[in-house]
């Protein structure tokens, strides 16, 4: 249901355990799990989901994202991004009952120095 990317800038350096850290902090109470590349933020009927993708093939999506955007923002790094965290819930939510928990996950993102934070889907910045 919701969906976005967190675009890690070349010069930036978070790992997924520094993001899963901020994420605790975020959401005391919820159960925080850091799998691999993967974390999961969950409670009750809610999950969230948060991979770390890096590779040729981020960095081509990326560009192509760029170009899909371009003019939206100066200056922005969305063409040399290799390296992202997808999120993504897939949780039904009819009633918008957990927007407000993806918009946190988002600010969490957005937060970080060097993530740029965007919809993939329609491409723009959030």
């Amino acid at each position: 249901m919701y969906r976005a990317y967190g675009l890690v800038t070349p010069t930036a350096t978070v790992t997924g355990e520094q993001l899963a850290t901020r994420l605790r902090a975020e959401f005391p109470g919820y159960g925080v799990a850091l799998n691999g590349r993967q974390i999961t933020v969950s409670k009750d009927d809610w999950e969230f989901e948060l991979l770390e993708s890096e590779g040729p093939e981020v960095l081509a999506e990326s560009r192509d994202i760029a170009e899909k955007m371009a003019g939206q923002q100066e200056d922005s790094d969305v063409a040399s991004c290799s390296r992202r965290f997808e999120i993504w819930s897939d949780t039904p939510d009819p009633e918008l009952e957990h927007f407000e928990k993806y918009q946190r996950v988002v600010g969490v993102l957005k937060s970080i120095p060097g993530i740029i934070v965007v919809d993939p889907t329609e491409p723009s910045f959030l």
